[in-house]
């Protein structure tokens, strides 16, 4: 006699292969690690746009970007600072297109100009691990991380010494 179908010893070996592959897949596959990295890579990419548009300031002004009246920057949103050539121009072109948005949990770039020293600035809220991932890729003497200020993770980044 021919048999047709599976049998239910079958039917239930094959759905708990598939609860154990899916339970290994899950380990080795975690989402909130897809999306640190993701962040990460995001925010890598803007710390290269937002240093390049400062040093091409620097470069053009002979000077680091300043606030719209002319001081130094001072926890100054990136899209808010002017470049000092003539004419002078905003560095988000007046239309918040060139100062990227930070990944939702983070904080609008700033930036802080102070005895020569003039640094771009990332906070997110504190236990935040990609900021400190970040900072490992820096040397001690081009970036600072303090991983609770006010409940912030606060990363510095030195432009310009």
């Amino acid at each position: 006699m021919r048999r047709s179908g599976f049998t239910l010893l079958e039917a239930l070996l094959a759905i708990a292969l598939i609860g154990v592959m899916g339970a290994v897949s899950f380990t080795y596959l975690n989402i909130s690690t897809l999306t640190s990295t993701q962040e990460k890579s995001q925010l890598q990419t803007h710390i290269t746009l937002l240093s390049s548009m400062v040093l091409e300031c620097k470069t053009l002004s002979e000077s680091m970007p300043k606030q719209s009246g002319g001081g130094n920057a001072s926890s100054t949103l990136m899209s808010e600072l002017v470049c000092q050539t003539t004419p002078t121009y905003l560095l988000n072109g007046g239309k918040h297109a060139f100062v990227p948005k930070p990944p939702t949990g983070f904080d609008p770039y700033t930036a802080t100009e102070l005895g020569g020293v003039f640094t771009l600035t990332l906070t997110a809220t504190a236990g935040n691990k990609v900021l400190e991932s970040i900072y490992n890729g820096y040397l001690p003497t081009q970036a600072t991380f303090n991983s609770n200020v006010g409940g912030r993770a606060v990363l510095s980044i030195y432009l310009a010494r």
